[in-house]
């Protein structure tokens, strides 16, 4: 199977079933954030979303004009998002409170859970 496709099935069903969790179950998240902004779980969930960044980031670093620079953007915001975690922990948990109560947040949430459906579409499809 082409790495391509697998991490297309991978990204795409992650962020599909994240997403749709995050919305289906907003209510309470945002109820319970402060038990996500623990530091010992902002920096285990760093050093997680380090790994699989860097995974991502070492296996499919492909910059072309098509769907497959999805699946690379995804990789890198996966390892930014791993950096951040862990070497700004204070950072993120201070942020935490600052989303906590936005309304907007939602949109991104539709917007990966979008482009996961593509992921998935692209992944099963091929």
């Amino acid at each position: 199977m082409d790495l391509s496709i697998f991490l297309a099935k991978f990204w795409g069903l992650y962020l599909t079933i994240t997403c749709a969790a995050m919305f289906f179950n907003r209510k309470f998240i945002l109820e319970h954030v402060d038990h996500f902004a623990n530091l010992y779980f902002i920096i285990f969930s760093g050093f997680v979303s380090l790994l699989i960044g860097i995974l991502s980031v070492l296996i499919h670093n492909v910059w072309v004009f098509d769907w497959r620079v999805l699946v690379t953007i995804i990789g890198w915001l996966a390892l930014l998002k791993g950096i951040v975690r862990v070497l700004f922990p204070e950072f993120v948990m201070k942020k935490a409170d600052y989303f906590k109560n936005k309304k907007w947040l939602i949109l991104p949430v539709v917007l990966f859970f979008f482009v996961g459906l593509y992921l998935v579409y692209i992944g099963f499809t091929f």
